[in-house]
C-alpha cells in the first residue's frame, strides 16, 4: 500500500498510515519491524505508521531525518525512541516520543480536508451507509461539511456530535441546536468519556484487572458529568457518556438518577456509549432512566476473544448484555468503531450481533450465547433504533410515505439467508435523498 501511495505522490512528501493493529503480526514479525522495511518501498518519502491506540509510530529513515532524530536523541519523558542492541535508530517510536511526529507534521491544507472528506462520504455510499453521527465535528469540520452540502458533494447525513470541553460546545450552548441544514446536517449532541477502552485496561470496572491490581479507567470524574449533563440538557442538547465498565454505568446512572430528582427533562433520550460490561440490576435501571445503550459488536468481540487475559472469569457473564439491554430499554443501537477499528460496513456489524462470532473464527461455549440479536433487532439497531436516538424517527429509520428516501438495496433478502450467510450479501445501491449516490458496477 505504501508502495502505490509512492508513485502518486512527489518525492520528499509525507506517506502516512493510520490503524495498525500489532495483534494481526506473528510475534517474530513484530520483531522484525524496522525502518529498513519502509526504506525498502518509500525511501525517498516522509513515511510512517500509527498503530490503532496512537502509542506506537513505525519510521523510514528519511522520517527520522526530516524529525532530526539522531541515535543520540534523548528518550522524552514517559517515551522511547527505541535502538537496537547496536545504538542504531530501528525506527520505533513509543508513547510520548509519538507527540515528536505531531510537533513538526505539515498542516493538511482546506483543500485537502475537502477532498478527504469528499472521498470518505463516497466511499461510505458503497457500504450502504446514509447517515453518520460523528462525534469528532468541531468549528473547523462543521465548517468543512457545510461547504461540502452548499456545493453537492456530499454523499452521506452528518449527526453531529459535539465534545465536551472544547470551545465549540460552548459556543453551541450560546446560539442552540441545529437541525437538519440542507436536508443533511444536524447538530444536537454532546459527548463526554468517562473511562475507555477494556484492553488498555482503562475501562472503570467493579473489579480490578488480572495483570494490574490498580483499577485505572476514570476519565472525567462525575462531577464532570453531571455539570455538563445539566447544560447540555438544559438547552436541549442529547448527551453521549462513553461507559465501558460495570464500574462506569453504575456510577453514570447513579448521577443521572441525581439530577433527575432534581428537575424533570422532557425526552432526553440520553445515550450510554460503548457498553461492554453491566451488572444484571444495572440493566433493569438502564431502562427505568429510558437511557439508550450503544454497543460496538467489533469490540466486544475482540474482547471475548481475550477475556481470559483481562478480568476474572466471572465477568465473562456480563459482557456484551445486547439481548438484555434491548429488553430493557426497548432499543439498542450499534456502531463502528472506526477509525480506531477497521469495521466500517453495516452487513459486518448485522452479522456479529446475530452470530456473536469473530470474523476471522470460531470460538466454543462463546460467553453470552444467549445475548445475540435477532436479524429484524439487529438491522432495526443501525435503521429505526439509529433514527430515534438522533430524534429522527419522524423523518428516517423506515421506508414510508413523508419520509426521506434513503435506502439500500441489498443482493439478497436479509432476513431469509441462513445467519452465518449474512456475511455474503453485498450492497447493489444505495438512495439518498431519492438520488442514487452509490450502484455497484
Amino acid at each position: 500500500m505504501i508502495s502505490e501511495k509512492a508513485k502518486e505522490k512527489k518525492e520528499g512528501s509525507w506517506i502516512v498510515g493510520y490503524a495498525m493493529n500489532e495483534l494481526n503480526f506473528p510475534e517474530n514479525d513484530l520483531i522484525a519491524l524496522n525502518r529498513s522495511i519502509l526504506d525498502s518501498v518509500a525511501k525517498n518519502y516522509n513515511v510512517y505508521v500509527l498503530n490503532l491506540t496512537g502509542d506506537m509510530a513505525w519510521c523510514n529513515t528519511k522520517m527520522l531525518q526530516t524529525l532530526q532524530i539522531t541515535n543520540m536523541t534523548p528518550n522524552p519523558n514517559e517515551g522511547e525512541i527505541e535502538k537496537d542492541d547496536k545504538g542504531e535508530l530501528t525506527g520505533l517510536l513509543f508513547d510520548k516520543a509519538v507527540n515528536l511526529i505531531r510537533d513538526k507534521s505539515p498542516e493538511l491544507s482546506k483543500e485537502d480536508m475537502y477532498q478527504s472528506v469528499k472521498m470518505a462520504s463516497t466511499e461510505l455510499a458503497k457500504y450502504g451507509i446514509t447517515e453518520v453521527h460523528d462525534r469528532t465535528v468541531n468549528r473547523e469540520s462543521i465548517g468543512l461539511i457545510r461547504q461540502l452540502i452548499d456545493s453537492s458533494a456530499l454523499s452521506v447525513k452528518v449527526y453531529g456530535v459535539l465534545s465536551v470541553g472544547e470551545e465549540t460546545f460552548e459556543e453551541y450552548l450560546q446560539k442552540g441546536i441545529e437541525k437538519n441544514y440542507k436536508d443533511h446536517l444536524t447538530v444536537r449532541a454532546v459527548s463526554i468519556d468517562y473511562d475507555g477502552a477494556l484492553n488498555l485496561h482503562a475501562a472503570s470496572m467493579k473489579d480490578s484487572y488480572l495483570k494490574d491490581s490498580k483499577n485505572t479507567g476514570a476519565y472525567a470524574t462525575q462531577e464532570d458529568v453531571e455539570n455538563n449533563l445539566k447544560k447540555a440538557l438544559d438547552k436541549n442538547f442529547q448527551f453521549c457518556i462513553k461507559t465501558v465498565g460495570d464500574k462506569a454505568v453504575n456510577d453514570n446512572l447513579n448521577s443521572i438518577e441525581k439530577i433527575f430528582r432534581e428537575k424533570k427533562y422532557d425526552d432526553p433520550r440520553i445515550i450510554f456509549e460503548y457498553v461492554e460490561f453491566i451488572q444484571p440490576a444495572d440493566i433493569k435501571r438502564m431502562g427505568e432512566l429510558k437511557i439508550i445503550p450503544s454497543v460496538r459488536p467489533d469490540v466486544t468481540m475482540g474482547n471475548i476473544e481475550n477475556l481470559k487475559d483481562l478480568v476474572p472469569e466471572m465477568n465473562a457473564a456480563n459482557l456484551g448484555m445486547w439481548n438484555s439491554l434491548l429488553q430493557s430499554a426497548g432499543r439498542i443501537t450499534a456502531g463502528s468503531n472506526f477509525p480506531y477499528g477497521n469495521v466500517i460496513n453495516p452487513i459486518v456489524l448485522i452479522h456479529l450481533l446475530v452470530n456473536r462470532q469473530p470474523l476471522d473464527s470460531a470460538i466454543n461455549n462463546v460467553p453470552g450465547a444467549n445475548q445475540k440479536l435477532s436479524v429484524l433487532d439487529a438491522v432495526k439497531s443501525l435503521t429505526v433504533y439509529a433514527a430515534y436516538t438522533g430524534f429522527e424517527e419522524d423523518t428516517k429509520g423506515t421506508l414510508e410515505k413523508g419520509k426521506y428516501a434513503d435506502f439500500v438495496v441489498l443482493s439478497d433478502d436479509i432476513f431469509s439467508v441462513q445467519p452465518k450467510e449474512i456475511m455474503k450479501i453485498s450492497v447493489l445501491r444505495t438512495v439518498l435523498n431519492g438520488k442514487t449516490i452509490f450502484e455497484k458496477q
